[in-house]
């Protein structure tokens, strides 16, 4: 079964097309490619990386003056991600509750493992849940 499409899926896609583009526009040889990610990230094949790490070596092309065209799109999607978990943790801070909590309602309501799996969808609903929950106890909506 083919793994679902989501936003973060894409951009981590196109970061893995991107890093392969710089390493033939840099010249670099398979084993100079892949000491360079050793060092960068300590996994030797982008298809092992997240995007976090594939962040990394996308700066890293750049800081040798190889640049892609493709940054700015993965910059956007980490950067709502990141607002969106920063939401939820201070959601559950006001509420008082602790990341089991969330653990839970990750597995209820968008039906994957840990919060890691989820897209900025699964993400809005989450915060939605929450929000819900604030209201229904009494409690400042963050």
């Amino acid at each position: 079964m083919r793994s679902p499409s989501t936003p973060l899926a894409v951009a981590r896609k196109r970061a893995i097309s991107a890093v392969h583009v710089l390493k033939t526009q840099a010249g670099m040889s398979d084993d100079e490619y892949r000491a360079m990610l050793q060092a960068q990230t300590g996994l030797t094949s982008s298809k092992d990386l997240d995007i976090a790490q594939l962040r990394r070596v996308l700066d890293h092309f750049a800081r040798l003056g190889v640049k892609s065209q493709g940054r700015a799109k993965l910059d956007r999607v980490g950067t709502s991600r990141q607002r969106l978990l920063a939401k939820l943790t201070a959601q559950l801070n006001a509420a008082g509750r602790d990341r089991r909590y969330l653990d839970g309602m990750v597995k209820r309501i968008a039906k994957v493992d840990a919060l890691e799996f989820c897209d900025e969808h699964a993400l809005s609903k989450l915060i939605a849940a929450l929000a819900i929950d604030a209201k229904r106890h009494g409690r400042a909506y963050p």
